[in-house]
Formats: structure tokens, C-alpha cells, sequence
């Protein structure tokens, strides 16, 4: 029960992005209490990177992606029926910073909550972006790219469980 208490706390603690220092988060010790917290959903590959991340069952992959997006990187898309939640995934070129140095401008963005992270293995920096109320969560890969991670709606003040179990899930894909 413990155990329990303390993943909840986390989760929470992720989903308001108020994390005072780096954290380690790992998909095996949350994935079990899915049900418990009452969720449903299910993994998507993104084959292009080679990272799976699991996705809310209220969100469908886009079939298919505006072309002007495409050109800006987005890798995938996710949406509920009415198109006011969303997952949107892209990846781009950032002339091979490293995640810490990628965390450093974005307080320049607006950026706020800022925090470094390491996500099942992979180094991350999580962020909240107020203009567009967005969560974000960002990794830069070994050749310099930068793999970023969109969620909409958010709000730091709501404890918004599926935005931090969504983010625990980012993972390589097998």
C-alpha cells in the first residue's frame, strides 16, 4: 500500500509538473495500477523513432497529417471525437543540443515547470506551456534530434492523471 501511495503522489506530482529536481520514472512500476486509477488505453509504436508511448482509449491516431505539419516534424497525432484533447508527437532537428542545453531556452518560450527527468532510460525535460496550455515532454536522441511530446489540454492546477501516466509510458519500442 505503501508503494501505492507513493506512485500516486508521483503521478500527481508529474501531472502539475512541480517536480523540484530530476526523478526517475519507470513504466513497470505504474503500468500495474492502471486499473486502480481507473484508466484504459492502449501502447502505439511510432515507428520512425522506434518509441512506443501508451495512449488514453478516448484518442484515436489521425489517419492521416496536415502536409504543413509534416514538413515541421510531426510524427503522429492522437485526438478524442471532438478535437479538444490531444497527443501530437514530432520530431525535429535542434543542431544537435542536449537535452539539458534544450531546457535552458525554454524559459525564452514562456516555458514554465521545467524539468529534467529520466523516463524509462531515456533523459528527458518536462514542461508546461502556458500560451497554449500544453503539457510537453522532450528527449533528444544520440544524433541530435529532438523527440518531443504534446499533451492537450493542461492546466497546472488540475491533476490531470492520464497526461503523467501517458508520459511515464514513453519508452523504446522493442
Amino acid at each position: 500500500m505503501k508503494k501505492l501511495v507513493v506512485l500516486l503522489m508521483a503521478l500527481c506530482l508529474m501531472s502539475t509538473c512541480v517536480l523540484a529536481h530530476a526523478d526517475v520514472v519507470n513504466w513497470t512500476d505504474i503500468e500495474p495500477h492502471l486499473e486502480e486509477l481507473g484508466l484504459e488505453g492502449e501502447f502505439y509504436t511510432l515507428r520512425a523513432v522506434n518509441v512506443m508511448l501508451w495512449v488514453p482509449s478516448d484518442l484515436q491516431s489521425a489517419e492521416e497529417l496536415p502536409e504543413d505539419m509534416l514538413e515541421k516534424g510531426l510524427t503522429a497525432s492522437f485526438l478524442n471525437a471532438d478535437q479538444t484533447k490531444a497527443i501530437n508527437a514530432v520530431y525535429t532537428d535542434i543542431g544537435g543540443m542536449s537535452v539539458e542545453e534544450y531546457a535552458e531556452k525554454l524559459p525564452d518560450t514562456g516555458a514554465e515547470y521545467i524539468t529534467l527527468d529520466t523516463i524509462n532510460g531515456l533523459d528527458a525535460v518536462e514542461y508546461y506551456l502556458p500560451s497554449n496550455e500544453t503539457m510537453n515532454v522532450a528527449f533528444v536522441s544520440d544524433t541530435g534530434n529532438l523527440l518531443e511530446f504534446t499533451m492537450y489540454p493542461f492546466s497546472p492546477e488540475d491533476q490531470n492523471t492520464e497526461w503523467a501516466v501517458v508520459i511515464a509510458s514513453i519508452q523504446p519500442s522493442a
